[in-house]
C-alpha cells in the first residue's frame, strides 16, 4: 500500500480492526444519540458483528478438534468452550468522520477517567493517538 493510500485511509476514518478489537468495540457503541448518528452507528455495528461463518469458525465446543492460527492442532477440553479470535481475519472498516470522532471522544473519556482497559490500548491508538 502506498503512503498516499495510507494517508487517505487514515484521514477518512478507515481502520483495520482485529476480531478481538471488534469484540471490544461493539459494547462501546452508544445506543442513545441523535437520529443521524444512530443510523451511522447501526451501519458500523452491523460491520462489527460476527457473521454466521465467523461464529462457526471461532466458536469451538467441548471435544471439538481444530487448528489454531499458528497451525497447532488442539482439542477443546470437556465442559469448556473456546473463542479463537485469531482464526478470524482482520476487517477493514470505514467508520466515517462522525462515528470515528465519537469513538475517539469515548476513548479519550475512558483514558481521562483512568478507565481505559489494557486490552483497549490498540483501539485507543487507532482512534486517538494515530488519528
Amino acid at each position: 500500500m502506498s503512503e498516499t493510500t495510507k494517508k487517505v485511509k487514515k484521514e477518512t476514518g478507515v481502520r483495520t480492526i482485529t476480531a478481538f478489537e471488534r469484540s471490544k468495540l461493539i459494547p462501546l457503541l452508544p445506543t442513545k444519540e441523535h437520529y443521524d448518528t444512530l443510523l451511522r452507528l447501526k451501519t458500523i455495528r452491523e460491520e462489527l458483528e460476527w457473521t454466521e461463518l465467523e461464529w462457526k469458525t471461532m466458536f469451538k465446543q467441548a471435544g471439538e478438534k481444530y487448528k489454531d492460527n499458528r497451525g497447532y492442532e488442539l482439542e477443546v477440553p470437556a465442559g469448556q468452550v473456546v473463542f479463537e479470535f485469531g482464526l478470524i481475519k482482520d476487517k477493514e472498516i470505514d467508520f466515517g468522520e462522525v462515528v470515528f470522532d465519537l469513538l475517539a471522544k469515548i476513548f479519550k473519556g475512558l483514558e481521562e477517567k483512568g478507565d481505559l482497559e489494557n486490552d483497549m490500548v490498540s483501539l485507543y491508538e487507532k482512534f486517538v493517538v494515530n488519528k
